[in-house]
């Protein structure tokens, strides 16, 4: 679709909508670890404490994951 002209000219009209709408209220722009600094949890927050065992447990997915389709780095 990119290659006809109408594509083109739906896509060049989809991004520049997206310009104009501003700085991170496009839907699913994304800006980097900027986003993440407005969501900081201080030491001692129960939250950090979920975050924490749910980084773990995603991680131990992610390696089992991994050892069953035999990935070499596992």
């Amino acid at each position: 679709m990119r290659e006809t002209r109408l594509g083109q000219l739906v896509g060049n009209a989809v991004r520049a909508a997206g310009k104009s709408v501003g700085r991170g209220q496009a839907p699913g722009a994304w800006h980097g670890m900027e986003m993440f600094l407005e969501k900081q949890m201080r030491p001692g927050d129960p939250a950090l404490e979920r975050a924490y065992r749910n980084y773990e447990g995603n991680l131990a997915d992610t390696c089992r994951v991994a050892r069953s389709a035999a990935c070499p780095w596992s």
